[in-house]
């Protein structure tokens, strides 16, 4: 069987890009006859840039208040909460996963749990809401 056939695409008025409808034809043409599987997904984009400057502006107040660098505090939040064990070859590591690979969704997620634990270490420090 041929090797899979990954394609990225953008579907619009139900369609598809012609470059990728010839390469899909192309491909079913090397694989007729052969039982294949397809599966199609929807994939989930990254943070806005409009959740990215709100998140900075959260960290700018919060070091303004505090005197720290929002750097700091942007190491800090990620350590805090998207740090996970990942095993590396008979090693056992602790790794952050960084804010630009996260979903809207969980960007979102990311920025409640930070507001949290600002409010949770520093009360009396007054955040913008972020209004979807």
């Amino acid at each position: 069987m041929q090797k899979k056939l990954l394609e990225r695409c953008l579907v619009e008025n139900c369609q598809l890009p012609t470059t990728t409808y010839e390469r899909l034809s192309d491909w079913l043409i090397k694989n007729n006859n052969k039982s294949i599987k397809i599966t199609f997904e929807e994939i989930q984009g990254n943070r806005t840039l409009e959740q990215n400057k709100y998140y900075w502006e959260l960290l700018s107040i919060v070091a303004d208040e505090i005197g720290e660098s929002k750097e700091d505090l942007h190491d800090c939040f990620k350590f805090q909460l998207l740090s996970e064990q990942k095993e590396i070859g008979h090693e056992v590591y602790l790794v952050t996963k960084s804010t630009t690979k996260l979903t809207k969704q969980e960007f979102i997620e990311y920025i409640d749990n930070c507001k949290n634990l600002i409010y949770e270490m520093f009360p009396e420090i007054k955040l913008p809401d972020y209004v979807l």
